[in-house]
């Protein structure tokens, strides 16, 4: 059963209502598009800009479908809030390419709907989800080709047109927004604590002391082990190191305080 306290729920609703709306509109008719020349007599297109996309149905559509079918499980696994700070980041950058391009109008819906897909990619790459209870897709291959479609309409013609980036605009500021609130997540912190359990602490990576690692009671190819690593290290530095030779010195340099 769909959940309608859904955040992504309601943008596919909004995608799907603008998308018709638009499709339906006389001359006169406000504007859902954002116009930057025009903000000052159309302060409302930074709301609505979010749920169209480019060209008369095909964008808001695609968006509509991508929250309602990948947008859920990204905002139950993000939370709304983080969610919500996904699709305004994807759709400032729509704007801000829209302004950078000299576009007369901007829609953040193909933004958007990058930006989900590209959040669930990086979330779940290999999972597949069932598209109305048919066929089974993963976010990547709709991802690369909605992307490709956009990139082959903007300069497939031999003329560049700046609408056509619009969803890489969103893919790219989805990417660096998950990189920045994956620093402060429960699971980067996890990850921290294991890498240290493992490596040790890295701010005295370059400092062990390596005579101070006991042999008494090692095994002959634990040493001889030991004195490889030790030679790779001195020779080509501590960075040389794989995580598994680093875990083996770690574990060896424990050992002092056993």
């Amino acid at each position: 059963m769909v959940s309608t306290k859904s955040l992504a729920f309601w943008i596919a609703v909004g995608c799907a209502i603008a998308t018709v709306a638009s499709a339906l509109a006389v001359q006169g008719t406000p504007a859902f598009v954002l116009r930057p020349p025009q903000l000052d007599r159309e302060p409302w297109t930074p709301i609505t800009f979010l749920f169209v996309g480019r060209g008369p149905w095909f964008g808001g559509l695609f968006a509509a479908f991508c929250f309602y079918h990948f947008g859920r499980d990204v905002e139950r696994y993000l939370g709304v809030v983080k969610f919500a700070g996904l699709v305004v980041t994807a759709a400032l950058a729509a704007a801000a390419l829209g302004y950078a391009g000299g576009l007369p109008e901007v829609g953040a819906a193909g933004a958007t709907a990058a930006g989900v897909l590209v959040a669930y990619m990086r979330l779940w790459p290999v999972n597949r989800v069932a598209l109305f209870g048919s066929a089974a897709f993963r976010a990547r291959d709709l991802l690369v080709a909605y992307v490709g479609l956009s990139l082959f309409g903007s300069f497939g013609g031999g003329q560049a047109r700046w609408d056509g980036l619009v969803p890489v605009a969103g893919l790219a500021a989805t990417l660096l927004f998950l990189v920045v609130i994956d620093r402060d997540s429960a699971r980067a912190k996890f990850r921290q604590r294991l890498d240290t359990a493992l490596y040790g602490d890295g701010s005295s990576g370059n400092e062990i002391d390596w005579e101070g690692i006991p042999r008494d009671g090692l095994h002959t190819l634990t040493v001889d082990e030991l004195e490889r690593i030790r030679a790779k290290a001195v020779a080509e530095g501590m960075r040389s190191l794989t995580p598994d030779e680093r875990a083996f010195v770690h574990r060896l340099t424990l050992r002092k305080t056993a």
